[in-house]
């Protein structure tokens, strides 16, 4: 269902598993991320693998610091993330 990011129009939006999609994203390619990660064990949307429903807070601690890489890695020098 995902199409590779070559095809993908600018000002797109990506859904789906942060992660997952961020690593579709070429490096240094995002001029701004707006995102509002999942608190631990607050919300349940369904999906087992989803943030926020790790077993414990230091394995959802983990998995923000993952995310935050790849956020990290697809933001241009002067790219804003908020």
């Amino acid at each position: 269902m995902s199409a590779p990011f070559d095809s993908l129009p600018r000002r797109q939006f990506l859904v789906g598993d942060a992660a997952t999609q961020l690593r579709r994203v070429p490096e240094t390619s995002v001029d701004c991320v707006i995102t509002s990660p999942p608190y631990f064990a607050l919300r349940d949307y369904g999906d087992p693998s989803q943030l926020g429903a790790e077993n414990t807070i230091n394995q959802w601690v983990t998995e923000l610091v993952d995310v935050a890489a790849e956020l990290r890695r697809v933001l241009k020098p002067s790219g804003r993330c908020g």
